[in-house]
């Protein structure tokens, strides 16, 4: 047991002295127990794994799909329907009916505009799969870049740099060597459409069979991870009701929603120059919708929420309020093309923002409490950068900070 448990999840170190030292450490462990433990079970090799690896491991029901439906919808909003399918998919990925499968546990494709919630739920998934932060391996794809035609530089940012090449440290490896000290996790492959379309001809075997090896020609196994890669390819923008009049096109309309398949992400991709055999791999494909306002409001109202609940924890405790006329202002700036991000953008520059500088100057000494404001005679809808400090003002009103907002 000891031998085959190390061989599972130790895979960046080598026998015998990785079973050795996992045996030595759950012995550890059962001597420390009230009353000790005659003899080393199979619980205490995994803790002693668990404590080596700083993840958990999953096995068979640990993971339940209602458990991670709820987890991921307390965070995303929008995509109910999608993450259901999403918490069945990883279910099935730990199920022992897929132990025959070759290639990681899940292959999953993410498509859809900006800010709809991608890459968090990629981030929310792996914090549920291992039990926290140490369970996501996050590869941004801008950092893929080749040389001309030439894809080395991009694999070596993946494998590690070669002997003899610039940035080659012994046994460092590349990004994707995380995987031998985290072989339970998530594979992040962040707008992979932005990768050079060199790095699609390797992730072929890491697809197929889930192995490859690095640089050095140390194995890195992929059969105990999700893979999941997120794209705004292939996104378009179809206006219900055009303009009319005077309207400024500053702003689209709120019917105005993104489109978005796998057939238009395909197509975008391999325009970009990504082969045939990658883009028609057997990838799960979930399409994010753009957001509503009704939405939009939702996630202000619990980004607003977790700033009060900030706000009274601090010493001392502060009280953090808005009138519904500011609340709405806030959601008339927002813009549908640029997602949850956008509104994040808005409320950090333009509330939070002017509490870090008030704090700063040390105007919140004598400040019980803080609030939100819509200022007199500011245009509702006005669509400004959401980073100038200028569209926002601050006042004290006896023991309140008044903050007003465009």
């Amino acid at each position: 047991m000891t031998v085959k448990l190390a061989e599972d999840h130790l895979l960046g170190q080598y026998q015998p002295r990785k079973s050795i030292r996992l045996l030595d450490e759950a012995c550890a462990w059962c001597l420390v127990q009230d009353p000790p433990l005659e003899e080393v079970s199979e619980r205490a090799l995994r803790l002693a794994i668990e404590a080596r690896t700083g993840h958990r491991l999953v096995e068979p029901g640990d993971v339940t799909e209602d458990d991670l439906y709820k987890t991921l919808t307390e965070e995303i909003v929008g995509q109910d329907e999608l993450l259901k399918e999403l918490a069945s998919a990883v279910v099935t990925g730990f199920s022992p009916w897929s132990a025959s499968r070759s290639g990681p546990r899940g292959n999953f494709f993410f498509a859809g505009p900006t800010g709809v919630g991608k890459t968090e739920t990629a981030k929310i998934l792996a914090r549920a799969i291992s039990g926290g932060p140490g369970g996501l391996v996050r590869i941004d794809c801008n950092t893929l870049q080749g040389s001309g035609w030439d894809s080395r530089e991009a694999i070596n940012v993946l494998l590690g740099a070669p002997p003899g090449f610039i940035g080659y440290v012994r046994g460092e490896g590349g990004l994707l060597s995380k995987v031998r000290d985290t072989p339970e996790c998530v594979v992040l492959f962040d707008e992979i459409e932005k990768a050079d379309p060199g790095v699609g001809k390797l992730l072929l075997q890491i697809l197929d069979e889930g192995l490859v090896e690095d640089t050095e020609g140390n194995p890195l196994d992929f059969r105990r991870a999700f893979l999941i890669f997120t794209s705004n390819a292939g996104v378009t923008y179809e206006d219900v009701h055009p303009y009319l009049g005077f309207q400024s096109p500053g702003k689209p309309e709120p019917s105005e929603v993104a489109k978005v398949s796998p057939q238009t992400v395909m197509d975008d991709m391999r325009r970009r120059g990504f082969p045939q055999e990658f883009l028609g791999r057997n990838f799960q494909w979930f399409t994010f919708r753009s957001l509503s306002e009704e939405q939009i409001r939702e996630v202000l109202r619990r980004q607003l929420e977790a700033l009060r609940a900030h706000a009274a924890e601090r010493e001392p405790p502060l009280d953090v309020d808005w009138d519904p006329v500011t609340f709405d202002r806030l959601v008339a700036a927002w813009d549908p093309r640029f997602g949850v991000r956008h509104l994040i953008t808005l409320l950090r520059n333009r509330v939070i923002g002017q509490l870090s500088v008030a704090e700063a100057m040390g105007h919140l000494k004598g400040i019980t409490r803080i609030h939100l404001t819509a200022r007199t005679g500011a245009t509702p809808g006005t669509v400004a950068d959401p980073g100038r400090p200028t569209d926002t003002r601050r006042r004290r009103d006896g023991s309140t900070l008044v903050i007003e907002l465009d």
